[in-house]
């Protein structure tokens, strides 16, 4: 292993570094040696952190941005909650979405937290077991993506046509549409058939027509809305050969006589259905000190807030455009002006004495912070040394190395904001500079729906704007149902004399990031051109996504993820790296490819069979010949002979 300290040398280039998060160790060890056995010896800088609490957790995020790995190794095993966390901050955080991240879960995990993994933008999930190659070789073949990189298992070359599955979330279904959200590439107007298990025993047809697509406005960590419209019954096929126009009359009729019986149990499905869950308040925090994030996990909160934090804002702002946030928190930097930072490269590696020998293993440091002191005195100010739960002598220097959150950047999302069309969220300002007040900020920004706040700002906080914004969205939408109320009885005054705003509210079944129904699944055909243990070549008609998790059952099933395109005049290749096999699931994987390889080998025979029975065949047919033509010869001479002999006579 190597004993590279740290991850800049002075006078070098940058080292690549990849951490893992966890407590295995001798797992770790393992994933170590494995990488080390196929690079041979390539000066990869492995980094150690064990994360198993929320109360340090924004400084040890700022730790990792500082150390910069090219990939990090995520161990689901001992804390679930906590990994997925800090999972989709990583994925999430323009500090850190371009590291590459890779799940470690135990072998007993269940598909449901595989599914949950991919679905928080983790497109690699590898089963911790025996089998240590392919956490190893998936993770040098994305960090050295142009290198050679060599599987130690044969590839076997095939044409087998199969199924995959893409899954993409459910977010509301009423009685016009189904809203799901997803990674695929479709267009507007295709045909899709999708498994909505939820809808299983009301909607008959699993065929639905894209309406509309969109990629601003999302909930889940995906690229894409699509509004689908239902079929609710298969539509009639085409005539078959003898069928009679008469009969093709009769089940049209049929179809749409039972398309009305489907409807209505639809509708009283969703009114059944539609007050179980309140659609969520969406949140986005944006402070490089990512308060409240302690706080909130502390508490047992329900799902109708879902919050998101960033450390700084993209100059493009697309984070606020694909979320649009219904309150957005915004953290101004604190003042450092009057501390004695740190000036040397070690700053934030905490107490020395307490590192390990071991130059790849990092000490767990907390850089100094005492959060005991803090919450014995939680109204510090910014001038101080501490501030909600940070040593600002430790970490000053890494927070001024991200972008400021100052007066201008603030302005520049108010912009942002401004041009984003009926959008007006609620913001809440977080500083303690003397001119920042609410007054100052609605004058200055031209912007009303601003609070300024000096406090430590926490849940509870959050929870107050939450109910300010629910009442809003009461309120507007009141508002909405009694105009359409009047225009109604302006069209018909007797019929609507009587009707209620509750009468014409559109229901919504909404779901909760933890429901299982709430996984759908869009099938692709694709054909495997080749197939080893640890990964395949796919062609496909169809332009799938690259770095996106689809499922296929070989017949058990396993994930595969492209990593690379190639496209071609006809069609569309993928290189795929194979995952979230357990040891069953390797198993299938070997026998299928043993089979390629036996098919292959029978074809090669049968091949060499019918070359052989050809050519056994073309040399009987030219002994034939030349016995003919000996035949002949022979003859044409006794006919010869025959003649100069009745000549003579």
């Amino acid at each position: 292993m190597n004993n590279t300290s740290d991850h800049v040398k002075k006078d070098g280039p940058k080292q690549d570094i990849i951490l893992y998060i966890g407590e295995d160790m001798r797992y770790w060890n393992q994933v170590q040696q494995s990488i080390n056995a196929i690079t041979g010896g390539k000066p990869i800088v492995y980094r150690h952190r064990k994360i198993d609490t929320f109360k340090n957790l924004a400084t040890q995020v700022l730790y990792i941005i500082k150390l910069s790995p090219r990939v990090i190794y995520l161990d689901f095993g001992a804390n679930p909650l906590l990994s997925m966390t800090l999972g989709k901050l990583f994925v999430r955080s323009n500090s850190t979405k371009k590291i590459t991240l890779i799940a470690l879960v135990d072998g007993n995990a269940e598909q449901q937290q595989i599914l949950e993994i991919s679905a928080s933008g983790i497109f690699l999930s590898h089963i911790k077991g025996i089998e240590i190659h392919d956490v190893a070789y998936d993770t040098l073949l994305l960090m050295y993506p142009k290198e050679n990189i060599r599987c130690k298992f044969a590839t076997a070359a095939t044409k087998k046509e199969v199924d995959i599955l893409e899954s993409v979330r459910i977010r509301y279904i009423n009685a016009d549409h189904i809203l799901l959200e997803g990674n695929a590439v479709l267009e507007k107007n295709d045909a899709l058939e999708v498994s909505v298990p939820v809808l299983t025993k009301i909607v008959p047809s699993k065929q639905f027509l894209v309406k509309e697509i969109g990629d601003s406005n999302l909930y889940y960590d995906f690229l894409y809305w699509y509004k689908l419209t239902y079929q609710f019954i298969d539509p009639v096929p085409p005539p078959a050969e003898g069928e009679s126009q008469v009969d093709v009359q009769l089940k049209e009729k049929e179809r749409k006589e039972s398309i009305l019986r489907v409807k209505k149990d639809f509708t009283r499905w969703i009114v059944s259905n539609s007050d179980q869950v309140v659609p969520t308040c969406k949140v986005l925090v944006i402070d490089k000190r990512l308060r409240p994030l302690k706080d909130i996990h502390e508490k047992d909160r329900s799902y109708s807030i879902g919050i998101r934090f960033q450390h700084y804002l993209e100059e493009d702002h697309n984070e606020i455009v694909q979320y649009q946030p219904h309150i957005i928190v915004y953290g101004f930097d604190p003042d450092l002006s009057n501390l004695d930072l740190p000036t040397t490269s070690d700053e934030g590696s905490g107490n020395k004495k307490n590192s390990k020998a071991d130059g790849n293993q990092d000490n767990n440091d907390t850089f100094g912070t005492n959060e005991a002191d803090l919450n014995a005195n939680p109204e510090k100010l910014e001038h101080d040394d501490f501030i909600e739960g940070f040593d600002l002598k430790n970490v000053g220097n890494i927070l001024k190395q991200l972008p400021v959150l100052n007066d201008v950047s603030f302005e520049n999302m108010i912009t942002a904001i401004k041009k984003i069309p009926n959008y007006s969220p609620i913001i809440v300002t977080l500083s303690n500079l003397p001119y920042h007040n609410s007054e100052y900020f609605r004058s200055k920004f031209k912007y009303s729906k601003i609070i300024h706040d000096r406090g430590v700002f926490d849940y509870e906080k959050i929870s107050k704007f939450e109910a300010a914004t629910r009442k809003y969205w009461d309120m507007a939408e009141e508002k909405s149902l009694k105009e359409k109320i009047e225009k109604l009885k302006k069209i018909n005054p007797s019929r609507y004399r009587s009707v209620r705003p509750t009468d014409i509210r559109e229901r919504t079944v909404y779901f909760k990031k933890k429901d299982a129904r709430s996984f759908v699944y869009i099938r692709h055909s694709i054909t495997i051109t080749s197939i080893s243990e640890s990964e395949m070549q796919i062609e496909s008609s169809k332009k799938l996504r690259i770095l996106t998790v689809y499922l296929m059952s070989i017949p058990v099933d396993i994930s595969i993820t492209p990593i690379s395109e190639t496209v071609t005049k006809t069609n569309f290749i993928y290189r795929c790296v194979i995952h979230s096999a357990g040891e069953k699931e390797k198993s299938a994987i070997r026998q299928m490819v043993n089979d390629v390889f036996l098919a292959s080998k029978r074809q090669e025979r049968e091949k060499e069979a019918e070359m052989f029975k050809t050519l056994n065949q073309n040399v009987r047919m030219v002994k034939k010949q030349q016995e003919d033509a000996a035949t002949a010869t022979t003859t044409q001479k006794s006919k010869e002979k025959d003649l100069k002999k009745t000549g003579s006579e």
